[in-house]
């Protein structure tokens, strides 16, 4: 049963929110592998401009003892504590064309009820598509283009941006029961998940956050910046050269993936999978003895973090 309260507050500028803008949504606190969704973030919203037109309460919403607000202290005295914050933003893109961000943290509480006031939210502004991005770590290479699995009902994304569509089970995002719930509603809503190779699941890997970003203008028809993103994306390959030049162990599981990769690509090369020949994904056991194996305190950008 959903509380009587609501969980947002809808702010002034909302009503001046002009119709039919297309929203992207991207939050942190899940599985964000290769930190895509915070550089997705950093990318999109410029740092102490104040555009939301919606905040939700995390008072309600997040559990403060799991994910803890930073606390910041100097000279014997706090003075801040930085409460997360979850909001939708009215942005421009690179041609001042605008849309709807939905950023900041994933609910723990009242998944249902975030859910059904933020359809309502999209009804209200005649949202005509609504798109999701995530990332997941799997066993594919640095060294090749990132590619997507994407779920929704819009057919003809799903057709053209899958490389690998599973038949799986897993633990959930708050986006993707919200997901399903607009489809359920016969809204246009489309989930971007990038592949990250899991050999860097906890560093910042800005090549998926460009392939994120890519898709995301398929899906919206807008045009976003991505050029700082490729400067990183540059350092972060020329940093893993060096690092693979010195580890012969993660040299040699790149070398593996890479051969994998390309081999099946080239077998099926439009709706292709990193699954094994028979369709399967490695088992959780398997990558983490991979994991165990090849990157026990191994993590070569942590100095540069």
């Amino acid at each position: 049963m959903l509380d009587s309260s609501p969980l947002h507050d809808r702010l002034q500028r909302m009503s001046e929110t002009p119709q039919g803008l297309p929203l992207v949504g991207a939050l942190t606190g899940f599985r964000d592998a290769g930190l895509v969704v915070r550089q997705i973030t950093d990318a999109l919203r410029v740092e102490g401009d104040d555009t939301a037109i919606v905040r939700f309460d995390t008072d309600s919403l997040i559990d403060y003892r799991s994910r803890r607000p930073k606390l910041s202290v100097a000279a014997g005295s706090i003075v801040d504590v930085e409460m997360p914050e979850l909001r939708i933003d009215l942005l421009h893109d690179e041609l001042g064309a605008p849309y709807l961000f939905l950023n900041g943290a994933e609910p723990d509480f009242h998944w249902e009820q975030f859910a059904e006031e933020l359809a309502s939210i999209i009804r209200d502004l005649e949202v005509p598509s609504t798109t999701f991005i995530h990332s997941i770590p799997l066993p594919v290479p640095h060294t090749r283009p990132t590619q997507l699995t994407v779920t929704g009902n819009r057919q003809e994304l799903v057709d053209s941006l899958s490389v690998w569509s599973p038949t799986t089970q897993g633990p959930a995002h708050a986006l993707h029961l919200v997901e399903r719930r607009l489809q359920e509603r016969d809204h246009p809503v489309t989930g971007l998940v990038t592949l990250v190779p899991h050999y860097v699941l906890d560093t910042e890997f800005p090549g998926a956050a460009i392939a994120a970003l890519a898709a995301t203008s398929t899906a919206t028809s807008r045009m976003f910046a991505t050029e700082p993103l490729r400067e990183q994306e540059r350092f972060f390959q020329n940093v893993m050269q060096e690092y693979l030049a010195k580890d012969t162990d993660t040299a040699e599981l790149v070398k593996k993936l890479e051969v994998r990769h390309d081999a099946y690509l080239a077998q099926v090369p439009s709706s292709g999978s990193f699954a094994g020949s028979d369709g399967s994904l490695p088992s959780a056991d398997e990558l983490a003895e991979e994991l165990e194996r090849y990157l026990a305190n191994r993590r070569p950008f942590d100095a540069q973090n």
